[in-house]
């Protein structure tokens, strides 16, 4: 008689019904702990890019804000009522022929937040209201002061329109280069 040797093929193979719970438990919790790390990553870099973007935008805002300030030949500061954002009026000799001794015959320019569109606005000659340019957008407040022959400027924005948290300040101040009583070597 001639025995038969039990050959390898002849054994069951696969995995027992707990060996495939555990390995299917371990995959799905893998894949989660994988995807909160990926929202994580991608709620931050949300994060960082608004941050930046509205911190370049604003940035902007001021250097145009200083160039006009710093070039102008008077600054003058007016307060609304209610508490609404102030304005900015600021004056250029645009005058073929420059008059230092006086603003007189300056042109009056000013800078304004409008309220419905939160945009900081500039218009270079007050007596014409459909011309400006926009200096930045998403502007929650103004604030404007003057000390001596320096004005002092803060804007509040919030990087983030959902996030109550998101309200960043930024502050420059500016010299009043060309005021005439500056030129003259006027005290005041």
């Amino acid at each position: 008689m001639i025995a038969r040797a039990s050959s390898p093929c002849n054994r069951e193979h696969g995995f027992t019904l707990p060996e495939v719970l555990i390995a299917t438990g371990l995959s799905g919790l893998a894949l989660a702990l994988a995807a909160t790390a990926l929202m994580g990553f991608a709620y931050s870099a949300r994060t960082t890019a608004l941050q930046l973007e509205t911190r370049h935008r604003n940035q902007d805002a001021l250097k145009k804000l200083g160039r006009q300030v710093m070039e102008s030949t008077k600054v003058e500061v007016e307060e609304q009522p209610q508490g609404g954002s102030p304005l900015l009026y600021i004056w250029h000799d645009d005058q073929v022929v420059w008059t230092p001794e006086t603003t007189d015959d300056d042109t009056r320019g000013v800078l304004y937040l409008d309220a419905d569109t939160q945009e900081l606005r500039y218009r270079p000659d007050y007596n014409n209201p459909d011309v400006y340019e926009v200096f930045s957008r998403n502007i929650e407040s103004v604030h404007f002061e003057i000390v001596g022959h320096a004005l002092f400027a803060k804007l509040s924005m919030h990087y983030d329109s959902g996030d109550p948290d998101s309200l960043r300040e930024m502050l420059a101040s500016f010299a009043v280069r060309n005021n005439p009583k500056n030129r003259l070597g006027a005290s005041n």
